[in-house]
């Protein structure tokens, strides 16, 4: 299988985007659990049916907070992230220039093989990794550094892109049997 794109700016951008919006729904989700626990432990300091009215009070309190950390947290979150693309994503593309440009991925029988404008490399299928977790973006990584990004919209189906995703992880489960066949 062979698959040809062509990789911007723009796609480095956006899988730096929905990264930082992960981080930021973690976030949220321990502030939730923190103010929940909260909420709990003020409601039982009191007894009988003052206690009803407290959890009511704090609840609502609790809410007005989020909506202040809501409404702080989010502006913070553009512009470091938008601070963060602009000056690790620049001197990223300085020392690897190869990732802008035309790439074909070329799943071979034995190797996965990448060719960038001057460059052809060739990877050993037993640390490729391949990650989908983002919409529109499949990451191909060897070992812990990421290869290149695939747009999903090279793709000219779901199930050609869900056709090459299953073929490379096949690839790499029969590379790593191999691997540890040859080891015993």
């Amino acid at each position: 299988m062979i698959i040809n794109f062509y990789n911007s700016k723009d796609d480095y951008i956006k899988h730096v985007s929905s990264s930082s919006k992960l981080i930021e729904k973690f976030l949220n989700f321990f502030f939730i659990i923190f103010l929940i626990i909260e909420t709990i432990g003020i409601t039982f300091k009191f007894e009988g049916a003052f206690m009803f009215f407290v959890f009511i009070a704090t609840s609502m309190l609790c809410f007005i907070i989020y909506l202040i950390y809501k409404l702080i947290t989010k502006p913070i979150f553009c512009i470091v992230s938008k601070m963060y693309v602009e000056k690790n994503l620049n001197k990223v593309l300085n020392n690897y220039p190869n990732m802008i440009g035309n790439k074909i991925i070329e799943v071979n029988s034995d190797k996965l093989i990448i060719n960038t404008n001057d460059e052809r490399a060739e990877y050993d299928y037993s640390k490729i990794t391949i990650n989908t977790f983002h919409s529109d973006i499949i990451d191909i990584g060897y070992n812990i550094k990421i290869l290149c990004t695939i747009p999903t919209n090279v793709f000219s189906s779901k199930e050609e892109k869900e056709e090459f995703i299953k073929l490379i992880k096949q690839k790499r489960i029969k590379a790593r049997q191999n691997k540890i066949t040859k080891a015993k």
